[in-house]
């Protein structure tokens, strides 16, 4: 989705200057929506870029460590540059690798996982190797992702992720097969008569006996936000 408008956390703005992606949408909506388990204590960003996710989840935890993984040495600059200048910083712990070495070498008990994954499979593919990087799924196939998510995350964890429509059938499939299931799912769409182009969703262990869904539509027709998307993000938007 569209690059967000100017993005605040507690009076301080996030910076940008070597993210091979600015602040979208997506990861907005998720650290906006997803829930927070009670007495979350640890919490693994997968894919950080800016920082944007690890510092959501850390204005809205207020004790939980955050670990956030960024293989772009770029933009873990930026997001060095975020934490430290943040409230949170004595909370946020910087990874700059790829996810399956952080998960081999780290023995967590995680209780979230949180990402806002690269997704695109046969698309051609960016000349800037950062940006081909970020957006496509051979550093990071759904498949690894199941595999290297399950060996840090407890029982009763949580794994949130937004995705495009069709990619989240896809990683829905991949989750299934390992006992992990679509527990709360929202429907994303731009207008209120639009078909659905995100799907932000949360998984846990075992079958859930009803799906949470809800749906949400961003902008009404004149371009202005929706009330819904307001509410939802009023604690994060400049």
């Amino acid at each position: 989705m569209k690059v967000s408008s100017p993005f605040v956390f507690k009076k301080f703005v996030i910076r940008q200057h070597h993210a091979a992606f600015k602040v979208g949408t997506d990861s907005v909506l998720l650290g906006s929506w997803v829930t927070i388990p009670k007495n979350i204590n640890t919490i693994v960003d997968i894919g950080t870029g800016t920082g944007v996710l690890a510092l959501m989840m850390a204005q809205r935890c207020d004790n939980a460590i955050i670990h956030a993984v960024e293989i772009d040495p770029l933009s873990a600059k930026d997001a060095e540059y975020n934490f430290e200048s943040s409230p949170w910083k004595d909370r946020i712990v910087l990874h700059i690798e790829n996810f399956s070495n952080f998960h081999a070498k780290n023995l967590l008990q995680v209780d979230l996982v949180i990402t806002n994954p690269p997704y695109f499979n046969h698309s051609l593919k960016n000349n800037d190797i950062r940006i081909s990087r970020a957006r496509h799924v051979e550093t990071l196939s759904f498949q690894n992702l199941w595999q290297a998510a399950l060996q840090i995350m407890h029982s009763q964890a949580t794994l949130a992720l937004i995705l495009p429509v069709h990619e989240m059938e896809q990683f829905t499939t991949w989750g299934e097969r390992r006992g992990w299931y679509m527990h709360r799912r929202c429907l994303v769409s731009s207008f209120k008569d639009s078909q659905p182009i995100r799907t932000l969703a949360e998984f846990r262990q075992g079958k859930p006996n009803q799906l949470d869904e809800t749906i949400l539509y961003l902008y009404q027709r004149d371009g202005q936000r929706s009330e819904a998307y307001n509410t939802l993000t009023t604690d994060f938007y400049l």
